[in-house]
C-alpha cells in the first residue's frame, strides 16, 4: 500500500511539475518586450518627438486614462492588466503609434476584439478587411491617409495606426501589417 501511494504521489508531482511552473510559457511577458526595436520594421525608429522616450506603460485606470483619454474606456471596462504605447517614425513620411493591451485572458481579449467593432462608433464606422495575423485581425483605411490595424493574439489585443504625409496605400498597409506581424511574433 505504501509503495502504491509513493508511486501515485511521485507521478502526480511529476505531472504537476511538467504542466505547471518552470517553463518559459509561465513567465510573464514584459509589455515593453512586445514593441519592435529601432529598425526591426523597415527603417522605423522610436519617435521621441511624439512622446516620452521608451514604451509608455499604464497599469491602472488613472494611468491609462492619462495616456489615451476617452479611448481607454472599453479596455478599462474589460479589465486590462497592463497597457503600453510607443510612437515610431521613418524619419519622413510615416508616423506610427502602437498600442498593446494585456487582458485577463485570451477569452476576454477575443471578446473585446469582437465587441469593439460592434459597440464602439470609433471602430464600427470603418470598413474593415480581415487579415491573417494573430488569432484575429482586421485593417481599415480610415481617412485616405492612415491605416488602422487591430489584432488579437492570446490574452493580447493591439493596434497599429500609421499615418503618412502623402497617400500611398500599398506602402502604408504593408507597413501596418509588418508592425502587426512583428508584434504578434513576440507573443507566445
Amino acid at each position: 500500500m505504501l509503495r502504491i501511494s509513493t508511486i501515485l504521489f511521485t507521478t502526480l508531482a511529476l505531472a504537476l511539475a511538467a504542466g505547471c511552473g518552470g517553463g518559459d510559457d509561465d513567465q510573464p511577458i514584459a509589455i515593453e518586450s512586445l514593441f519592435p526595436a529601432d529598425n526591426e520594421v523597415g527603417s522605423f525608429v522610436e519617435d521621441t518627438s511624439a512622446g516620452a522616450a521608451g514604451v509608455e506603460v499604464a497599469e491602472t485606470s488613472a494611468e491609462i486614462e492619462a495616456l489615451i483619454d476617452g479611448d481607454a474606456v472599453p479596455f478599462d471596462d474589460a479589465g486590462f492588466l497592463v497597457f503600453g504605447r510607443q510612437q515610431y517614425t521613418d524619419g519622413g513620411s510615416y508616423q506610427v503609434e502602437v498600442r498593446v493591451y494585456e487582458m485577463p485572458s485570451a477569452t476576454v481579449a477575443a471578446q473585446l476584439y469582437t465587441d469593439l467593432v460592434v459597440e464602439r462608433d470609433l471602430y464600427s464606422t470603418n470598413t474593415w478587411s480581415d487579415l491573417a495575423i494573430g488569432e484575429a485581425s482586421r485593417i481599415a483605411n480610415t481617412n485616405g491617409t492612415s491605416f488602422w490595424l487591430n489584432v488579437q493574439k492570446g490574452a493580447y489585443y493591439f493596434e497599429v495606426r500609421i499615418n503618412q504625409a502623402t497617400i500611398d496605400d500599398t506602402v502604408s498597409q504593408a507597413n501596418a501589417e509588418a508592425f502587426g506581424t512583428a508584434i504578434a511574433g513576440k507573443i507566445p
